[in-house]
């Protein structure tokens, strides 16, 4: 059984963990991982369903300015991590910045979404090989079965093969999204004209051919469009297409939650303050080669709540001849417009650009790129699976060392810091597969409501999550500033921000602007944008409203159940003061305790001393003082003493 710690006062203040997790990741795993977190599957459907709706202009325009306030966003974020490599620090800044409480509801919120996520990615899967391939209910389960149980396996290795892992998905994943931007500039050129020689069975496939004329600018000279079924006007198509294109970016802070396991703050440098703008460019350039190849008008685009791609005049949209893709329908999630023609939601727009170039159903080129989006699947659920399991973990290591928490009750939450041998959170892997169940739901149809409402709850509440992070850095950043002359010598000048180093983020001189900014755009997104799909009245409102709502009212209650529970311990308690110099020299001291926290449980005879190392890196040093003997007391004469240095006479 882990010991019981004790603090100076001889009180016990927690038990210490088994096995800390351990620090061997670098800085390429660490990006890749955070890679595999961020681009999966729903890029695909996600920026198909702001296509139907909006137009190749807004599509652009969309993840152009969200990129921007991801950007925003990581310039707070990644200053502090840096600084502070520690287990769950979102959460921990919240707590030492903000609010305790909402620090507790910060961490909830961000296991549930990567935990839900981990399903809902699950869920992706199994809709596309069942779209594409037409295998049916079968082949549903067998991937809603594999790809949990191949994900729970990997997340059990140490973290060392687990980066090594990531490291090699990473880079197929981004290989994967080079060949589908070189397969969109292809087609738009009028290449990948792709048949069967019939007479020597072989695939030819050529850069120029009969039937492939060159596409151009012809699809994205439609500009900023709205469809009429979902949204009444081209602005109000603008606000959803904002609202809808935050999620793709969900994930650019999953480099917090790798920080503690980084080999040193050195490690985390690059990926954290490069995240987010490679993220942005990466997704602009793959939504171009989207919107110059696929018409907007598409049927087979990923309808917004089911609602028809009819137009004013009656008849329905679509950029085929013929039914091209009349070949491969749904078993289930297929609707029928008032025409009677059926068009599924699953199509992603790789797949529907290639379509557009065959002229043989045999030819298995868009099975390829959807065989690359399998495994982008797994491999985001993979790291959706870290990321929850560290969230937990995080929570599990901050009940450990609160006296005033350890209870009973509060066991079987402590038990999720402990680790194995290994230093893997296995208790945290287990909880966060505690939705592995969802994805059966899309099995039935009078379920499928309740699956994304509960994959919805996670999407907002993480972009609530960015702007706890926002808000905790323009209380640091404050806080910092009223005591900026304080912030000298070796171990607080680090803090000063005012003065540039390798800490500092690229935009740190724009502080603390862009953290105002990205809280209230972060804001705005998920309490106002997402609701320009029900201000026309149509479709599914209720489905519509819960999905919008209910995460941040889930977090409200949460937040308002916890100060009500606390009330009796007062507000300054839970509510973090800016004070005096010594408030904040605790609480940077408490940080960087918890970098190193097995070492800072033992300061009573230590003294923990930040020094400066291989440039401007910091680095965490332990400096045992030698002990040292109390001072002799030695009475001696006054009179003997002035006689010694007067040569013995009195003076």
């Amino acid at each position: 059984m882990p010991d019981v710690l004790t603090a100076n006062d001889g009180h016990p203040v927690g038990r210490a963990p088994r096995q800390p997790l351990r620090r061997e990741l670098n800085k390429w795993q660490i990006f890749m991982i955070v890679i595999s977190t961020i681009i999966g599957v729903g890029f695909f459907t996600n920026s198909g369903e702001i296509l139907s709706f909006a137009g190749p202009g807004t599509l652009l325009l969309a993840f152009g300015l969200l990129g921007a306030m991801a950007c925003m966003v990581m310039e707070g974020i990644s200053e502090m991590v840096v600084i502070w490599p520690i287990p769950n620090p979102m959460v921990e800044f919240v707590r030492h910045f903000v609010d305790r409480d909402l620090a507790n509801v910060v961490c909830f919120a961000y296991w549930y979404t990567y935990a839900i996520s981990f399903a809902a990615v699950i869920t992706t899967a199994g809709d596309v090989v069942v779209s594409y391939w037409g295998d049916g209910t079968l082949a549903k389960v067998l991937v809603f079965i594999l790809f949990p149980a191949v994900v729970f396996l990997v997340n059990f290795n140490s973290v060392s093969i687990f980066g090594w892992i990531e490291f090699v998905g990473g880079i197929l994943k981004l290989i994967v999204i080079f060949f589908v931007f070189v397969t969109m500039i292809v087609i738009n050129l009028g290449g990948l004209y792709i048949t069967i020689d019939q007479a020597v069975p072989r695939l030819i496939i050529r850069m120029t051919g009969a039937n492939n004329k060159p596409i151009h600018s012809k699809f994205i000279k439609d500009g900023f469009q709205y469809n009429e079924e979902v949204v009444n006007n081209r602005p109000t198509a603008i606000v959803l297409a904002i609202g809808n294109a935050v999620y793709p970016y969900i994930g650019i802070e999953a480099v917090t939650i790798t920080a503690f396991e980084a080999r040193n703050p050195r490690e985390l440098k690059f990926p954290a303050k490069n995240i987010a703008y490679i993220v942005t460019l990466i997704y602009l350039f793959s939504v171009l080669g989207f919107a110059l190849n696929v018409e907007w008008s598409c049927d087979k685009l990923t309808p917004y709540y089911q609602q028809a791609f009819t137009s004013k005049h009656g008849w329905p949209y679509s950029c085929h001849p013929g039914g091209d893709l009349s070949r491969r329908t749904l078993p289930n999630n297929v609707s029928t417009d008032t025409s009677g023609s059926t068009y599924s939601n699953n199509f992603t727009l790789p797949t529907i650009a290639v379509d557009q170039t065959q002229t043989s159903t045999k030819v298995p080129f868009s099975s390829i790129i959807n065989v690359c989006l399998l495994y982008s699947a797994l491999s985001t659920a993979n790291s959706a699976l870290f990321t929850a399991s560290r969230a937990l973990y995080g929570l599990g290591q901050s009940v450990q060392v609160d006296a005033r928490r350890w209870r009973r009750p509060t066991r079987a939450l402590a038990k999720l810091g402990e680790t194995t041998t290994f230093g893997v959170p296995a208790w945290a892997i287990a909880a966060s597969m505690a939705f592995a169940w969802v994805p059966l739901l899309s099995l039935d149809g009078g379920a499928q409501d309740t699956q994304q409402v509960l994959i919805s709850i996670g999407s907002t509440s993480c972009v609530l999550v960015w702007a706890s992070q926002s808000l905790a850095f323009v209380r640091y950043h404050r806080w910092l500033w009223r005591h900026r002359r304080r912030l000298v010598g070796p171990t607080y000048a680090r803090y000063d921000r005012w003065e540039r180093t390798d800490l500092s983020s690229w935009l740190g001189a724009w502080q603390p602007a862009l953290a105002w900014a990205s809280l209230v755009c972060c804001a705005l997104v998920v309490l106002v944008f997402a609701s320009a799909g029900l201000w026309n009245g149509q479709g599914n409102m209720r489905l519509k409203a819960l999905n919008i709502y209910l995460g941040p009212f889930v977090l409200l209650v949460l937040f308002l159940l916890l100060k009500l529970l606390s009330w009796k311990r007062g507000w300054s308690e839970r509510w973090v003061v800016l004070g005096d110099w010594e408030q904040l020299k605790n609480t940077l001291d408490t940080l960087n305790d918890m970098v190193l926290p097995d070492r800072a449980r033992v300061r009573d005879d230590s003294d923990t001393d930040c020094e400066q190392a291989d440039g401007n890196e910091f680095e965490m040093r332990i400096r045992r003082e030698p002990e040292r003997e109390p001072p002799k007391l030695e009475l001696r004469h006054l009179d003997s003493e002035r006689d010694e240095s007067s040569g013995g006479k009195k003076t």
